[in-house]
């Protein structure tokens, strides 16, 4: 496993650690995480078959039920504010669920409405937004390692 994996590893375990420990209501949590994701991804107008399956890796890398999915489908993400719900999250989990926001927002190319969404995420969660900017430049970076790593060992 590369340093890039074990640490998008490390970053799931991380957030299905605080989500555990918050209460009993771990799939309302997960709910939450998983509404601001889809704000974030939405704020194009549409969530795209890619974010789904983003999305889907989330829930899935933290533990949850995949029936959770279904719950998601009906939600008005394009009405919904991220203050309704960044909130009720463990500030603790507001880097790490930055970074899942943005992940899955660049899955079909992020869109410059869903970059604003981030950088309102941030925000209100208390970080500069520059740190939107900085999230954005690290999955790119990842990206690059990956294509590259792809290259020299699998030629493709």
């Amino acid at each position: 496993m590369d340093k890039i994996t074990r640490a998008n590893k490390k970053i799931f375990e991380d957030i299905r650690s605080l989500i555990h420990t918050w209460d009993d209501n771990f799939d309302e949590d997960l709910l939450d995480c998983c509404r601001i994701l889809m704000i974030v991804s939405g704020a194009d107008g549409d969530i795209s078959e890619d974010e789904w399956q983003v999305i889907f890796e989330f829930v899935n890398s933290v533990g949850g039920n995949m029936d959770i999915v279904d719950y998601l489908k009906d939600f008005a993400y394009e009405k919904a504010k991220l203050d309704d719900y960044i909130f009720r999250i463990d500030p603790d989990l507001h880097k790490p669920l930055l970074y899942s926001a943005i992940k899955v927002a660049r899955a079909d190319g992020l869109d410059e409405a869903e970059r604003e969404k981030a950088q309102q995420l941030a925000k209100l969660a208390g970080m500069e937004i520059g740190i939107a900017k900085s999230i954005e430049n690290v999955l790119n970076l990842e990206e690059e390692v990956r294509n590259l790593r792809n290259i020299m060992i699998f030629n493709q």
